[in-house]
């Protein structure tokens, strides 16, 4: 009887995100010049979601008093090598070692918002291109500061 929200979260990416994490690595190689390792052929796609977009639509949901599970996702579907070509034009060429895919991993992605549009007005506001232009300025900025 206690009423909830869930909202199934899309990839989500943006500053201060788990170093482990694909688009992390990605930018950390582009800002230091070293190589990023791809697995899989670059077709791989995922429904990219900016953090900021999240945090939104967790504070959407919460005071819309709507109960019931939602997706939350960044709008479009892109492949890895579509993301590579936005870091590449926002910080240079970077070195690409390709590796083979990693054991179940899930070949494409993408989120039906629909529910949380109708539901709380979810709509995602941060493109991609920008959201990876806050990561990359981010971690320049952690560089020079000594930030882990």
């Amino acid at each position: 009887g206690l009423p909830t929200a869930s909202l199934r979260l899309f990839t989500v990416y943006g500053p201060r995100q788990r170093p482990d994490m694909a688009f992390s690595r990605l930018v950390g190689a582009a800002v230091n010049e070293d190589p990023f390792v791809l697995y899989d052929d670059g077709e791989q796609t995922r429904d990219f979601t900016f953090v900021g977009d999240v945090t939104r639509a967790m504070r959407d949901a919460a005071a819309s008093g709507w109960c019931g599970v939602a997706n939350i996702g960044g709008g479009a579907r892109t492949s890895m090598n579509e993301v590579l070509a936005l870091v590449e034009a926002i910080c240079g060429p970077i070195r690409v070692t390709r590796e083979p895919r990693a054991h179940g991993d899930v070949r494409h992605t993408a989120a039906d918002t629909s529910v949380a549009a109708s539901a709380f007005g979810y709509a995602p506001r941060t493109g991609l291109a920008e959201g990876l232009r806050a990561m990359v300025m981010w971690e320049r900025g952690r560089d020079r500061a000594g930030v882990p």
